[in-house]
């Protein structure tokens, strides 16, 4: 048996893909064969990564200005992406915003449902849209991206924290519900990754920075390409007998 981890003839819808994780991810897919549809509400960033998949890789591509907690913007998404690629074979639910770092007691409501609704309902409406395609073609690869931050405690990310448990329960339960139709649901969580929303975080070298530092056996950030090889496993054919699971690039933070 060969190994290659190719994604040739496979179409992916990727949230969240103008920057960052999201993108990585979108360019990685496309280096391996596969049709990218990038989805994002930052209109200018998408047009950017779509023009790095079509002049670095000659990857077929798609964009579409999309707010994840709006459930039509998300049909729009799915129908669209259909109507062009015919099929759905694989969502990366990677779309949410940043945490808001506050003691519980000051959270406010607003940035409470701002968090929750992007974070978590946005990545279920998505991923029970896509399901739907998925359950009729019977056939299917759902990741979703949770944090460390699903199973520690990290002090004033309560609604974040609360959003990125909820992606880890999330894809337990459609992995064994989606199962029969041969629909496999995974997620990874990331520890801390550099990406351009931490960058002055790392650039200062304080005290918080230092602390994330202490957590982590490898002593250092990941990098997002660090992520991109989780997910191209994930999502495939080798990782046919994977479904429910929580991959953690953390560099050794959970051996803590």
């Amino acid at each position: 048996m060969s190994y290659s981890f190719s994604l040739d003839g496979k179409v992916a819808i990727i949230t969240g893909s103008s920057r960052g994780i999201g993108k990585a991810i979108a360019l990685g897919f496309g280096a391996l064969g596969a049709s990218v549809v990038l989805a994002s509400r930052n209109i200018s960033d998408l047009k950017k990564v779509h023009s790095e998949l079509s002049n670095q890789y000659d990857a077929k591509s798609a964009y579409f200005q999309t707010n994840v907690a709006n459930i039509n913007d998300v049909h729009k998404l799915i129908d669209t992406t259909l109507k062009k690629f015919k099929s759905i074979d694989i969502l990366v639910n990677n779309a949410g915003i940043s945490p808001v770092v506050t003691k519980a007691e000051n959270l406010s409501k607003k940035d409470w449902d701002e968090i929750l609704s992007t974070n978590l309902t946005g990545s279920f409406i998505c991923a029970q849209e896509a399901g739907k395609v998925m359950i009729e073609q019977k056939s299917g690869c759902i990741i979703n991206i949770a944090s460390i931050c699903s199973v520690r405690a990290l002090f004033g990310l309560v609604a974040y924290s609360i959003s990125k448990a909820g992606i880890m329960e999330m894809t337990k339960v459609l992995a064994l519900e989606w199962a029969k139709y041969n629909i496999r649901v995974n997620a990874i969580g990331p520890g801390y990754i550099e990406t351009e929303i931490n960058r002055k975080l790392r650039e200062s070298k304080g005290k918080i920075y230092q602390n994330a530092i202490d957590k982590i056996p490898m002593k250092r950030f990941g990098k997002v390409d660090e992520i991109v090889g989780a997910a191209i496993f994930l999502a495939s054919d080798e990782a046919s007998y994977i479904t429910g699971h929580t991959l953690f690039v953390d560099g050794g933070w959970l051996t803590q």
